[in-house]
């Protein structure tokens, strides 16, 4: 018998989807969902995938189409993918058609709206689609921290070097920074609460600040103040 309102949550890829899964537990556990002993005994999966090599994302759609016949046996189960993989419209309408039992698609710059899209889909029962950049690094003040010595915060997202061989600015969008006062206030709460590490994640860090550097600073102006 499966659980009430339980979920899990495979996660492939960079640190930065790993503290994006800790978001969407967050939203999951604020939605009422607790974590599932098993993958198998989960109402909803959700997969935050990675697709920065071919391979990675082989094995990714591989394990999607490993769970037709979880949700088939039992239909009321959810299934959601996201992360770099469905960042791109052409890729998610692949996935989309392709794994027609996916309930779920969402892309990088969606996160934040998780929840929204999960509570549509159980109202409607209709498939929920959102790839549409929205400009922000899905931020959640309801993120479940896998550790507890050492916490990741996210400062800024994206990139802008275009380099010939990266796919990262086509899956995380251009350079954008996360307000000063926000990351200070959530350190601080951070050290208050007895993390001893703090890891800044960004896909470049060191541009942190360049798209709004009159409020925001630079990158080593935010590491003085921290």
């Amino acid at each position: 018998m499966i659980a009430m309102k339980t979920y899990s949550i495979l996660t492939f890829g960079c640190q930065m989807n790993l503290a994006d899964s800790e978001i969407i537990a967050g939203e999951l556990e604020h939605f009422g969902y607790t974590k599932s002993d098993t993958i198998e005994n989960s109402s909803i999966i959700v997969i935050n995938s990675c697709a920065i090599r071919d391979t990675a994302e082989q094995k990714i759609l591989g394990k999607i189409g490993s769970f037709k016949k979880w949700k088939k046996e039992k239909p009321g189960r959810i299934l959601a993918v996201g992360g770099c993989m469905t960042a791109q419209k052409e890729r998610a309408e692949y996935v989309a058609k392709t794994y027609p039992f996916v309930d779920i698609v969402f892309g990088t710059e969606n996160l934040s709206n998780f929840s929204k899209m999960l509570k549509n889909y159980l109202t409607t029962g209709k498939r929920q689609i959102q790839i549409l950049p929205e400009n922000n690094i899905g931020l959640s003040k309801n993120q479940i921290r896998e550790r507890r010595v050492n916490a990741w915060v996210n400062i800024m997202h994206g990139c802008n070097n275009y380099c010939s061989y990266c796919i990262v600015p086509y899956v995380r969008g251009r350079e954008t920074s996360r307000s000063r006062g926000e990351i200070i206030a959530e350190v601080t709460s951070l050290v208050k609460n007895g993390y001893k590490q703090i890891t800044l994640l960004g896909q470049n860090v060191n541009s942190y600040g360049n798209d709004n550097q009159q409020e925001f600073g630079n990158f080593s102006d935010l590491l003085r103040e921290l």
